[in-house]
């Protein structure tokens, strides 16, 4: 199973950027490889969420998600004919008022006739990138409520 983990420093309170992560069904918005998005089910601190993904071919896949406001999202693996394991979290750490350090953290394992490099490459090459694009959403709709 491969692992990544990265962390960044937000200009937007731990409870603005909790309310981007847990708005799945925008994610296709600011994030280029998602194409779809299926709120399959939504309780009060769990969702399940359905993924169609564009990254080598598309991939459908759902995870099931545990919310804890304003600190973490951590999901597992629902359902997937593609990924063995797909497990991970989101960890907020407030820094102040307006500061936020995100942690992103992922686990992910691939039928065994994916090589490693292409598991390792979605994991450390694409990891960055995703973090940048929600810290732009973030900000952006924190600099539009606050004006």
């Amino acid at each position: 199973m491969a692992k990544a983990q990265q962390s960044i420093i937000v200009d937007v309170s731990s409870k603005h950027f909790f309310e981007v992560i847990v708005d799945y069904g925008r994610y296709p918005e600011f994030l280029p490889e998602v194409k779809k998005i299926d709120i399959l089910e939504r309780k009060k601190n769990h969702a399940i969420v359905g993924f169609e993904i564009d990254v080598l071919r598309r991939i459908h896949y759902s995870i099931s998600l545990i919310e804890k406001p304003y600190k973490s999202v951590e999901w597992k693996l629902h359902e997937s004919p593609f990924f063995k394991e797909n497990n991970g979290g989101w960890y907020l750490t407030p820094m102040g008022r307006s500061k936020t350090e995100v942690t992103y953290m992922a686990e992910l394992a691939l039928p065994l006739l994916i090589p490693k490099s292409i598991t390792n490459m979605l994991l450390q090459v694409r990891l960055p990138k995703m973090l940048e694009l929600f810290k732009g959403r973030a900000q952006s709709i924190t600099n539009k409520t606050v004006a």
